[in-house]
């Protein structure tokens, strides 16, 4: 492995190339379409174009890191070889049962049917339908030169143009071919809207479907193959030619690739293989040598600082995963070992349903310290983001800004709102608060990049019945609900819910709702959204009320039936604010506004927390 401290280095262009090739990923040969592409000449090109650039500078810093994470890598493997003969075996007998293991759960997954379906160019394939001048040119989506790619056309990709990479860049490769690269401004709101025409076409075949993103999507068709009586090779063969064509016909013409196989990793890597506008059918006698013969690199997981690190270990395929297996167990942590040996088997990771964690969208432009204009964009990305968490009946708490500066550095900033939120000017009120606190403390550099993060999610109760996770607070309140008797729709205050006498399932409760507290991430500041909106620019931060400082939650107490001859049940007034007793805690906090709230009227209340008074504002 080439080190990287001569980076800095003009040194002649064997050199050259020996030494900085690894820094440029945008000639991988794993993307689709870049198979052809003259990797050498178009990495001395990207080295030319960018050696003096914040952002070679920036790789440099980055490689250097791996570079160290290599050697410790390497000397580790060392001390392992040279380690007693009981050590190994033990090791070896370890590994042996996890494969074991692993061979017999994809026997019991026999008889399972995935597909995916990828898009082809997404974006550029919508921007070619609606103006066929571009068919056979080379085009990018992109805001311009100075601005990073979304994606290319085939194309383009010839010349080695892909994704995430300047346009000033992608420009030169293709000028030097004697081709001109035309640029596109990206239309999100209109690849949404074709990404909903494909998800209908995908949800004749399973209702259930998970779409990874705006152009891909995976699909379990065992029951659809085996009511229809397709569950057979041609069966298989027929149906994906019948979703491809399906998408097509109904979004005017834009083409899919498709892979069918026994388990959903090896689907996703099959419809890379006829890419474009191509299926592969993987047959359950062909999964298991399917992999063998893999470029790690084309492992779903494994990035480019993964390749690095098993390249140093010689190990290029997933046939070197299982002739390495004990040494990879040995040096790399638990996720990423089991990424690679269930790849090496064939074998997916569990299915499990999982409550989303977050909503993200970054929007790339020209650099700008203006601003006026940062604004603009965190407005048009909090209402991507508002419409988002309506549509999936979703609420979020935290905003987290991502800043990416001109010379390549990210940043983030967090905010807590005073309520959970799902409307734009909530979001982008804590998005440019959020603002307001980096530039107080990074200044205001140009700025080509920005995201945003909504956390802290909770689901709407209510909406189509459905139940609120366990250990929430929508949990407590539904079962709070459900013991009041049906037919009442009447929740209740705070101070009844707490005076109430526990019930086991309550007390359980109790301890899960402190264990969530206790192990909570540490909050970011809390913004007051009622004030901020007032005086956008001029208001003050608020102290901050991280969790960080505040004292440690007391362990959970199992709550023991009160004796009501001595200690009588006190009695609860409604309708007077002072009944509540102070709480702390985000969701006590959350529960006291709801009970402010109903005491008052519904007029919202003041609002309090441990944090402070004024950190809290309620909105109607």
């Amino acid at each position: 492995m080439a080190a990287s401290s001569a980076a800095g280095n003009d040194g002649p262009e064997e050199k050259t190339k020996e030494d900085f090739h690894h820094l440029f990923t945008f000639t991988s040969s794993h993307k689709a379409g870049m198979d052809k592409v003259d990797r050498e000449k178009a990495n001395q090109i990207i080295y030319e174009m960018s050696k003096d650039s914040s952002y070679f500078k920036n790789e440099q810093r980055k490689a250097a890191e791996v570079d160290k994470q290599i050697t410790e890598m390497l000397a580790k493997a060392d001390a392992y070889r040279n380690s007693p003969p009981e050590m190994r075996l033990k090791a070896e007998q370890s590994v042996r049962g996890v494969l074991q293991r692993l061979e017999k759960e994809r026997e019991s997954k026999r008889g399972s049917w995935w597909c995916h379906v990828d898009m082809d160019m997404f974006y550029c394939a919508v921007e070619i339908r609606d103006n066929p001048s571009l068919k056979d040119k080379p085009v990018a989506v992109g805001a311009g030169p100075r601005c990073t790619l979304c994606t290319a056309n085939y194309i383009a990709r010839s010349y080695g143009v892909r994704n995430a990479m300047p346009g000033f860049i992608a420009q030169k490769l293709c000028s030097d071919k004697g081709a001109t690269l035309v640029f596109v401004p990206p239309r999100m709101n209109k690849y949404a809207e074709e990404s909903k025409v494909v998800r209908e076409v995908l949800s004749e075949f399973d209702p259930h479907l998970k779409m990874g993103s705006l152009d891909e999507a995976v699909l379990n068709l065992t029951d659809y193959l085996k009511k229809n009586g397709l569950d057979s090779h041609e069966g298989r063969v027929q149906i994906a030619t019948q979703i491809r064509q399906r998408i097509a016909e109904r979004t005017g013409g834009l083409t899919a690739s498709a892979g069918i196989a026994p388990g959903r990793m090896i689907a996703k890597i099959a419809s890379d293989m006829n890419k474009p506008n191509g299926q592969t059918i993987v047959e359950e006698r062909d999964a298991v040598g399917f992999t063998d013969n893999l470029s790690v690199r084309k492992i779903p997981g494994v990035g480019k600082v993964g390749e690095r690190k098993l390249e140093a270990l010689n190990i290029k395929t997933c046939r070197d995963i299982l002739d390495n297996a004990v040494l990879i167990t040995q040096l790399f942590t638990d996720p990423f070992r089991h990424l690679l040996l269930r790849a090496a088997m064939g074998v997916d990771g569990e299915l499990k349903e999982q409550e989303r964690k977050s909503f993200c969208c970054e929007h790339t432009f020209d650099a700008t310290d203006d601003r006026t204009k940062l604004e603009k964009v965190l407005r048009n990305i909090a209402a991507a983001l508002a419409k988002d968490l309506k549509s999936d009946r979703m609420k979020s708490r935290h905003v987290t800004i991502k800043v990416k500066t001109a010379d390549f550095k990210e940043r983030s900033v967090a905010m807590q709102l005073s309520r959970n939120t799902d409307e734009t000017d909530d979001i982008a009120a804590g998005a440019r608060k959020a603002l307001n606190k980096y530039i107080d403390t990074h200044g205001l550099p140009r700025i080509p990049q920005l995201g945003i993060k909504c956390a802290g999610l909770s689901r709407v109760i209510g909406a189509h019945g459905e139940a609120a996770p366990k250990g929430t607070i929508d949990y407590l309140l539904q079962q709070h609900k459900h013991k009041r008797g049906k037919g009442n729709d009447k929740e209740g205050t705070v101070a009844e819910i707490e005076d109430e006498q526990m019930q086991p399932e309550d007390e359980q409760m109790d301890i899960e709702i402190a264990h969530c507290e206790r192990h909570a991430d540490p909050l970011p500041d809390v913004i007051d959204l009622d004030e901020y909106e007032e005086h956008p620019h001029s208001n003050p931060l608020p102290p901050s009320s991280s969790f960080s400082s505040r004292p440690a939650a007391p362990l959970p107490q199992k709550r023991s039936r009160p004796s009501t001859a001595a200690q009588p049940k006190p009695s609860v007034k409604k309708g007077k604010r002072n009944s509540v007793q102070p709480v702390s805690g985000p969701m006590d906090a959350l529960l006291k506004r709801m009970a402010d709230k109903k005491a008052g009227g519904g007029d919202g209340g003041g609002g309090s927390s441990a944090a402070g008074k004024g950190d809290w504002i309620e909105l109607d």
